[in-house]
């Protein structure tokens, strides 16, 4: 039955998690002090982000930046990452599809509703935002192969170019450990989801290989909205020579989504069985392989060589309302390439120094057809080249200072041929676009742990594959069955701009306890071209400027071993400038969300974690006439450990909150205003039972 928990754990079970939980309330008493103190300075401190290419200690980086490791991972229970960084200041996530399982994660008021995300996604340094629109599935990566996540809020394009204005996510998967090794896990929960995960692995020395294979199925919370997925994640390293390795990885996934799409007022708020778009649906096949060579030509120059390759097919029925329901196939196929030199100076003063170069090229041929796929309404092949070129230099002119300084220059070329079959016409329309992204950071190295920096830079996002040149065609009749004729039109524009920021910041990782740790920054970014979707002419536009300033907090205090609190703020305003929205909220961004999270974890025995949210101030139109209502959720896990035995459970908007974490405005059949709402789960029940082997 929908809505009904499909695994309950028996009375055993409960009395042995009562036993535990009490097992570890008691170790608060019996805990250090300095051993915490401990944690959180290795955390924050010591250890070295990879996001940046040039791996450096948080202490020597000039952005905001949270590290999710592996712990704190376990003990939240979380079964995807979006359900982790929505918890991070600064990052904002909802769902596209109103079922639950498609989320979109933005940051910083950078948004255009899941259209195309400003927040560039790697794993293990390699890129997964798709080549269409720049979209990321964050159930792609299986949490329990992760060893950390790395959120680096602010822009990025002057290492990484295109598609990182926001921030990025570095996911960093586990390296195979010495010796043989495998593992197992069983779920299940509401709304009939269960799920099952394998994986072997092995490590001898500069050696390791490792695999993972993980199929999930849930029912979803409301009708048509069924998911399946099946997942596969393998790596391979080996020595080339006594100064060289190769690493392959091969990330590959089959997943069905159902859309039962948004929900206009009050039924959203009621859970109701309403489908709106009750033929929509998704089915994306997706293969990337790369490989990558890394060597030292000298004890202080080291060499990396990258390629990567992204195939992905996609069957999609897709409604946008009120034009109408299409079929679409889509085929994309690109690769890219990237090799960079770092050199260590030994000369005091100078720390790093990192030339690279990068390329793409990529193909996207998409197809559409009326509901059924009885007749081609439309088709289009867009071909995408890119091309940059890289620096970043690190010096510490003074003791404790690091000065550090970036440039990027990338051009992109995209071309889009029609289709005579579908009668789009043989028209080519091309775009090219160039640009060039500084940026420079101070920071300085504090006595007892933490820093202070200051940083400015450029960045930009060029428009995407799907804004410039979607050739589907959408019908629909302005007045109704009035006297004005059908209009047929298409949402892309191929006279779109890149939209390109400024952006200043100031922050400090500060530890004025052995026992507490606060992170806090302030940002400014001004854009220029601002990419959105015009609702008066139906298709995207560059429509204004924006603002883009804020607060980010985070304060970790950890006062006896057991016990670990974590409070957040942010608070983000980001304005349209000039228009005639000058000065509004940018629509789905929350002006304020809090955070916190209370723990308890015992490494021997197991964990309970608590964490609350609540965000308001929040608009889902560009006028701000109409509001998102406020809402807080309140989250339990418990973890429990016997051997190398794992039991979790999670506990999901405990108070059964009605919320809606995004929506937008579009026109019914009459052009009236119509806002439309994506509804979040209600509560919601989940258990796992792990396993690692040898």
């Amino acid at each position: 039955m929908r809505g009904q928990v499909r695994v309950t754990p028996g009375w055993t079970l409960c009395f042995w998690a009562a036993a535990h939980l009490c097992a570890i309330g008691a170790g608060v008493c019996s805990a250090e002090d300095s051993r915490a103190g401990e944690a959180i300075y290795a955390v924050s401190d010591t250890i070295l982000v990879q996001a940046s290419k040039v791996p450096l200690p948080i202490a020597r980086l000039a952005a905001g930046a949270t590290i999710i490791d592996e712990d704190e991972i376990r003990a939240s229970g979380a079964r995807s990452f979006s359900s982790l960084i929505g918890n991070v200041p600064g990052f904002h996530v909802y769902d596209i599809a109103g079922s639950g399982s498609r989320e979109v994660v933005e940051a910083r008021g950078f948004t255009s509703f899941g259209q195309t995300s400003h927040v560039l996604v790697l794993v293990d340094e390699v890129p997964l935002n798709d080549l269409e629109g720049d979209r990321v599935d964050w159930g792609l990566v299986d949490p329990g192969q992760v060893e950390r996540v790395e959120l680096v809020r602010g822009p990025a394009s002057f290492v990484q170019g295109n598609a990182s204005m926001a921030g990025l996510v570095n996911v960093v998967t586990r390296a195979p450990r010495p010796g043989l090794s495998a593992w197992a896990r069983g779920s299940g929960g509401s709304f009939g989801s269960y799920g099952s995960r394998l994986g072997i692995g092995w490590g001898r020395g500069r050696s390791g290989a490792a695999a993972s294979v993980r199929r999930e199925t849930e029912d979803g919370f409301r009708p048509h909205s069924d998911r399946t997925a099946l997942t596969g994640y393998a790596q391979l390293r080996a020595p080339v020579s006594s100064e060289w390795e190769a690493r392959l990885r091969l990330l590959a996934s089959q997943v069905e989504q159902q859309v039962p799409g948004p929900l206009p007022d009050p039924l959203w708020r009621e859970h109701a069985g309403t489908v709106l778009t009750a033929e929509d649906d998704r089915r994306e096949e997706i293969a990337r392989p790369s490989l990558e060579v890394r060597g030292r030509v000298r004890s202080n120059i080291e060499i990396m060589l990258g390629v990567t390759a992204d195939v992905r097919d996609v069957h999609a029925t897709e409604t946008v309302i009120p034009a109408g329901t299409l079929d679409r196939i889509s085929r994309g196929r690109s690769g890219s390439t990237e090799g960079r030199v770092q050199w260590s100076s030994p000369v005091s003063g100078v720390r790093t120094w990192l030339l690279g170069t990068a390329g793409g090229r990529g193909r996207l041929r998409s197809s559409y057809f009326s509901t059924g796929g009885a007749d081609k309404v439309g088709a289009g092949t867009v071909d995408r080249q890119s091309g940059a070129v890289f620096t970043y230099l690190q010096s510490s002119p003074w003791r404790s200072w690091v000065f550090s300084a970036g440039l990027r220059w990338d051009r992109i070329h995209s071309e889009q041929s029609g289709d005579l079959e579908a009668g789009a016409g043989t028209e080519s329309d091309a775009a090219t676009f160039s640009a060039w992204s500084p940026a420079f950071g101070l920071t300085r190295e504090l006595p007892h742990g933490g820093n202070v920096y200051a940083s400015v830079a450029g960045s930009f996002k060029a428009p995407t594959l799907e804004q410039l040149y979607d050739q589907r065609p959408y019908v629909f009749d302005p007045d109704g069955p009035g006297p004005a004729p059908v209009m047929t039109l298409r949402i892309s524009s191929d006279a779109l701009e890149p939209q390109r920021g400024s952006h200043v910041e100031a922050g400090a990782r500060l530890r004025p306890a052995s026992s507490i740790a606060l992170d806090a920054g302030v940002y400014y970014a001004g854009s220029r071209d601002e990419i959105g979707f015009d609702l008066s002419r139906f298709r995207y536009a560059n429509i204004d400027k924006s603002t883009h300033a804020g607060l980010e907090s985070r304060i970790v205090f950890a006062p006896i071993e057991p016990v670990k609190a974590v409070l957040g703020y942010t608070w983000t305003s980001a304005r349209f400038d000039g228009g005639e929205n000058d000065g509004k909220q940018i629509n789905n961004v929350p002006r304020h969300g809090v955070t916190a999270r209370l723990s308890f974890e015992r490494p021997s025995m197991g964990s309970v974690t608590a964490t609350w949210a609540r965000f308001w101030d929040q608009w889902l139109d560009e006028s701000n006439r109409y509001e998102i209502p406020a809402y807080a959720t309140l989250d339990l896990a418990l973890v429990l450990r016997r051997g190398p035995v794992r039991l979790e459970a999670s506990f999901r908007n405990v108070l059964d909150e009605r919320y809606a974490p995004g929506a937008y405005l579009t026109v019914d059949e009459m052009g009236q205003d119509l806002p439309l709402y994506f509804p979040a789960p209600g509560r919601r029940f989940g258990v796992a039972l792990s396993s690692e082997f040898f």
